[in-house]
């Protein structure tokens, strides 16, 4: 009998402990994260928007996704991180390269992953050296590791927000008609 009601408070305790472990919210550290090589970097917004500008080889200018993001916590220090890709946008040239605009693009690969508007993306984080290291990963065994670029509090400097609720209010990028971009005079 005694077994029974400490199993029965165990169970409780773990239901409860559950339950508590849904209800509360995980949120990411806000600041910027640079790799060495400088080709990819993470920002983090508060509100749980993460941004991640990219270089691959073949780019003349880095290609920007960003989104809200789904946090679970999976370890101390260690986020599963489900980005809702809202846009995947880079900077190019207009038409006889009369100004510059931002080009939406279909997809995009990030650590193995295959990005695209309008389809999360999870990636884990893992931080470490009090918040100042970041080892960003993607598809299993692709990882980067990235070192804090600003202190902590610093604001951003660039914050998307305003770019998603655009798009989730039905605005789309496109090619200026007129070129109201910046001139390359």
């Amino acid at each position: 009998m005694m077994l029974r009601h400490g199993l029965v408070q165990v169970v409780c305790l773990w239901l409860c402990l559950a339950a508590h472990a849904e209800s509360t919210e995980v949120r990411l550290p806000t600041g910027r994260w640079e790799a060495a090589s400088q080709r990819l970097c993470v920002e983090i917004y508060r509100g749980g928007i993460l941004e991640l500008s990219q270089l691959q080889e073949s780019d003349r200018n880095p290609a920007r996704l960003a989104g809200p993001s789904r946090v679970r916590l999976t370890a101390p220090d260690e986020y599963e991180v489900t980005v809702d890709v809202r846009w995947i946008l880079q900077k190019t040239l207009s038409s006889c390269r009369k100004y510059w605009y931002s080009k939406p693009l279909p997809q995009r690969d990030v650590l193995g992953l295959v990005a695209r508007p309008h389809q999360p993306l999870v990636l884990v984080l893992r931080f470490s050296d009090e918040r100042k290291r970041l080892q960003l990963c993607g598809a299993p065994g692709r990882c980067l590791s990235l070192r804090r670029a600003q202190p902590n509090g610093a604001p951003p400097l660039l914050d998307p927000s305003a770019e998603i609720q655009r798009l989730d209010a039905g605005e789309h990028p496109q090619e200026p008609k007129e070129p109201d971009s910046i001139p390359l005079r």
